[in-house]
């Protein structure tokens, strides 16, 4: 298995690497860490691929 870090830009798919884009419309999962990166990954991802990653945007220990 490989682990990709694709760089979704400033939160338009129109502006996707063609690299990004070609990675994206070959794997098997993508991760995304928020709403905007799944909108920009849903345009080159089928529903059924998209999974979410959660963390916390914190450094509150209880919370982490």
């Amino acid at each position: 298995m490989m682990l990709y870090g694709i760089g979704l830009g400033p939160g338009s798919a129109d502006l996707l690497t063609v690299r990004g884009k070609r990675r994206l419309e070959s794997v098997d999962v993508v991760y995304s860490p928020g709403r905007l990166s799944r909108r920009v990954a849903a345009e080159y991802v089928s529903e059924s691929k998209l999974s979410d990653l959660e963390f916390p945007m914190t450094t509150d220990p209880e919370e982490l």
